[in-house]
């Protein structure tokens, strides 16, 4: 067992902000107010339950062939008076010809958590992303690219710091079930080879989000994710995972 955060450890969902019905709307935005309970550990010997609350925000410029997406979250953690855990991420995109079944992404992000013994971790990338279908009520896409990951941690004597080229896809299913409930799930993948370690590091995650609106700008969420990496750069839970309920407000 593990645990983690909407960051999905290592991978951002970026999902929920796609194409909008509503096209004389320029801007897009939301509020996430969280509260999980989730597992997070320094060691694999330990299996500490803690309680979570976050705030995640989401915002969205909608130009004609572009949209702009900009995404900050912050969270804290703490259980009996036991160690102040403290994690968050920046993350900008711009998704390209965002409007035609077959576009382009190129994003950058910064996180840290220092719970688990992330200092820093920067990224750039990009890649395509093709509509395979997309109906009034289901929508079924891929993405794929490369992008670049610099990671540094605190190992045992010293901090760790490794900078690798990998792949990055993903697949992404939403379904409106009714005009009050929708449901989504991202499973993403990401692989690089270390040369220095020579070893390959995969990097599997799951995100699944169900939203029940409760107004026409408030909803109801329940998500689920978790993330499985074989080869973390300090010793870690392999496998990590959260359950969150929250509210989220939209504008």
């Amino acid at each position: 067992m593990g645990g983690t955060f909407t960051l999905s450890a290592q991978i951002l969902n970026v999902e929920e902000v796609r194409k909008e019905d509503d096209s004389k709307k320029d801007w897009l935005g939301q509020l996430d107010f969280k509260l999980a309970v989730n597992n997070r550990n320094s060691t694999p010997e330990e299996q500490s339950i803690f309680t979570q609350f976050g705030i995640t925000s989401n915002i969205t410029l909608l130009k004609e062939r572009t949209a702009y997406i900009l995404i900050g979250d912050v969270n804290y953690n703490s259980l009996g008076g036991d160690a102040f855990i403290s994690t968050g991420y920046i993350h900008y995109r711009n998704h390209f010809a965002y409007k035609k079944r077959l576009s382009w992404e190129q994003y950058n992000q910064w996180q840290y958590d220092a719970g688990r013994g992330l200092r820093n971790r920067w990224l750039t990338g990009g890649g395509a992303r093709y509509e395979i279908f997309e109906e009034k009520d289901m929508t079924l896409a891929l993405g794929t690219g490369l992008m670049l990951e610099y990671e540094a941690w605190e190992g045992e004597e010293n901090v760790v710091e490794k900078t690798l080229p990998k792949s990055s896809s993903y697949v992404r299913f939403t379904s409106t079930i009714n005009k009050n409930v929708t449901l989504a799930l991202t499973n993403y993948y990401q692989v690089g080879y270390d040369w220095e370690d020579e070893i390959t590091r995969n990097r599997i995650s799951t995100d699944f989000t169900f939203s029940f609106k409760i107004s026409e700008n408030l909803l109801f969420t329940t998500s689920f994710v978790s993330t499985y990496e074989d080869e973390p750069i300090i010793p870690l839970t392999k496998f990590i995972f959260q359950v969150e309920n929250g509210l989220r407000i939209k504008f």
